[in-house]
Formats: C-alpha cells, sequence, structure tokens
C-alpha cells in the first residue's frame, strides 16, 4: 500500500507554509535544515552523468539526498499521527483547520468534534464555517436533530444564514 505522506502534509499545511514542499515541511514543521543537498531537480541528470563517466562524486549526493528524504518522511509520519491523536496539542489554528476539514471528509464525527473542541479551546469560539461544515456532516451521517440545530444557530451567523435556511427548508 502507497501512501503519499507529502500530499497530505500538502492538505494539513497548505494556509500555514510559504510553501509545502519537503524542504519548507523540514524548515518549519520539523526544524531540520538541508546543508550542501542536491536540488531534486538536479538528480536525473546527476544520475545520467554517472552512468556515462562513472564518477560517483554525484551519485553518494543522490544516496544522501534520498536518505534525507526517507528520515525526513518517517519524522512526519509520526508529526501527523501525534496530530491526529493529541489535536489538542496542536496550537496553529490553520492546521486545526485543515484537519477538521480531513476529518469532515472522511465523516469521521468523532474526531472532528474532538478538533472542534481543540480549536474553541484556543479561538474561544468555533466559527461559523466549521459549524456549517459539522451540520452537513451531521446531515450525511443521517444525524437530522443534531443538524436542524446547527442550522437555527447558523441562521443567526450573518454569512451562513442563507445556506443554513435552505438546509432547514429541505429538512422541513
Amino acid at each position: 500500500v502507497h501512501h503519499d505522506l507529502l500530499h497530505f502534509a500538502r492538505r494539513v499545511w497548505k494556509d500555514a507554509l510559504p510553501a509545502c514542499d519537503l524542504i519548507s515541511i523540514e524548515d518549519h514543521v520539523l526544524n531540520r535544515h538541508r546543508d550542501n543537498d542536491i536540488p531534486g531537480w538536479m538528480i536525473p541528470q546527476a544520475y545520467f552523468d554517472f552512468l556515462n563517466t562513472g564518477i560517483i562524486h554525484e551519485l553518494i549526493r543522490i544516496i544522501q539526498h534520498n536518505y534525507l528524504d526517507l528520515v525526513s518522511l518517517a519524522e512526519l509520519t509520526l508529526v501527523l499521527n501525534r496530530i491526529s491523536n493529541q489535536p489538542e496539542k496542536e496550537i496553529n489554528l490553520l492546521v486545526l483547520n485543515r484537519l477538521a476539514g480531513l476529518a469532515a471528509q472522511q465523516d469521521d464525527i468523532q474526531k472532528y468534534d474532538q478538533i472542534c473542541a481543540a480549536i474553541e479551546n484556543i479561538a474561544g469560539r468555533i466559527s461559523p464555517a466549521l459549524l456549517m461544515d459539522k451540520s452537513m456532516l451531521h446531515k450525511r451521517i443521517n444525524d437530522w436533530h443534531m443538524a436542524s440545530q446547527i442550522w437555527e444557530k447558523l441562521t443567526e451567523s450573518g454569512d451562513y444564514t442563507f445556506p443554513a435556511l435552505e438546509e432547514l427548508a429541505k429538512y422541513y
């Protein structure tokens, strides 16, 4: 089974980092900085140069680059696991909002509520956007009572008044 950790990491840190390539994630999330690393875009040419010349100094840099990638991805697995299992320890609201969105996409109401509790603990409230997502999650799992309660609350929120009223109209 193949899991693209970088794809998942981009979904988590998309708005929280200046870029979401592995080097940026290493710098900002893992607090790891590469020195004298061969850029990934140079690796194919360096490898073909090795095949043509037999000179191994660039091949050693490629192996070192791949080693650093593997170490970073292993550490990233641990970080993502920690954030997923203990969202209350995460302090970045953008990351928590992204995680809430991922939990909603997976229809994981328990994880969604756990993440929203962490957000509320930091921000003091849950945004109307998250409440709307929560209502739609309850709708998808056929918990109409909870969904309608959230829509009732959202009718007073401003930006989500009309979507909430529309959902209530569908419900009734």
